[in-house]
């Protein structure tokens, strides 16, 4: 065995073993500790489950001699009932932990779609109910109920997008794609939403950066959400987007200078429906689900994601992903121009 025990060579061998202890040249481990004991034989036989031997069952004796063929007969057919009663604890484990997790997940998709609905029913009966509501109390109420509509909308369309990532029924169009042409997209877009906040978006590109393996739409959407939720909470100073090579794969970050988060939110921030609130007025915005979207999205394009944040201090957003592999590039401006509406008029 390589661990030198005899249950070493059992789990190793997928084979029982029937041992003799001999007094003068101990095989392995057990040997000693046994014969100390006042032991002269023992019998192992693997536990196996779908292939692998997932425990053992053992005898030990006081006499030599004390197991043969017969025991294994008997034996065997204990340690194959053991494997189907291990699997059936398994999956009966797994299965209350899968149906929890569903409880979960349902109870927060109901708990977030009753918020935005309440409000938009509450305001509509205010303004069927009362005549006299003057123009600018009904303008305000109006507002709100387009609002938490389009918020409605927009989380009904992130648990439908995270929702097919998960059961692996996304649309993936993997191709190269550049990294440096994609944050120029994103700068361009969110320009005119940082001028409006008296934000600066910084680019620090590395030169001759190589195609990374992905998709660009679902890469866009990962950019638009680190951008967003990077100028909603920054209320003065700089977006700073940087690219570069590190240890073989190609890096992104979007850092920001507003305010921060705690040590405690890092651990949850990717998780379904947690949210960080308004600082300044307390309440929770967006749907809670971009930044696990973006999770699923990386990981699936071969990457990892995280984040680096101190409250009061800015917040960073790091991933990575594989670059494609040389020798293939063949361009993404095709699959570029498709999600850009300005150049696809143009082309």
């Amino acid at each position: 065995s390589k661990s030198g025990t005899a249950v070493g060579f059992v789990v190793d061998n997928d084979q029982p073993l029937i041992s003799n202890i001999s007094p003068e040249a101990p095989r392995y481990v057990e040997d000693q500790l046994a014969r100390r004991g006042g032991y002269r034989s023992y019998i192992i036989v693997p536990i196996v489950n779908k292939q692998t031997a997932v425990g053992t069952l053992n005898l030990i004796s006081a006499k030599s001699d004390a197991y043969n063929k017969r025991n294994l007969d008997i034996l065997i057919p204990i340690a194959e009932q053991l494997a189907i009663a291990i699997e059936t604890i398994r999956f009966f484990e797994e299965t209350k932990l899968l149906d929890q997790l569903k409880s979960d997940f349902v109870s927060k998709v109901s708990h977030e779609l009753r918020t935005p609905l309440t409000s938009i029913k509450g305001f509509t009966e205010i303004l069927l109910t009362y005549n006299d509501v003057d123009p600018k109390t009904k303008n305000e109420f109006l507002t709100i109920i387009n609002e938490e509509s389009e918020r409605l909308t927009r989380l009904i369309n992130d648990i439908l997008d995270l929702s097919k990532i998960e059961a692996g029924k996304g649309e993936w169009q993997i191709q190269p794609v550049s990294i440096a042409e994609l944050v120029d997209y994103v700068v361009k877009l969110f320009q005119p939403i940082a001028r409006e906040k008296n934000l600066e978006i910084n680019v620090l590109t590395a030169d001759g950066l190589p195609m990374v393996r992905g998709d660009w739409d679902q890469l866009l959407q990962v950019m638009d959400n680190l951008m967003s939720n990077a100028i909603k909470f920054t209320h003065s100073g700089a977006i700073t987007i940087q690219a570069s090579v590190l240890n073989h794969m190609i890096q992104v970050s979007v850092r920001d200078t507003g305010i921060g988060i705690s040590k405690e939110d890092q651990k949850k921030i990717f998780n379904k429906f947690h949210q960080l609130g308004d600082v300044r007025s307390g309440r929770p915005r967006g749907t809670g689900l971009g930044l696990a979207i973006c999770k699923e999205i990386i990981e699936h394009l071969g990457g990892r994601i995280w984040c680096e944040a101190e409250p009061g201090k800015g917040s960073a957003f790091l991933f990575v992903l594989p670059p494609w592999p040389q020798g293939k590039e063949n361009g993404n401006k095709a699959l570029k121009n498709a999600s850009d509406p300005a150049k696809s008029k143009t082309s």
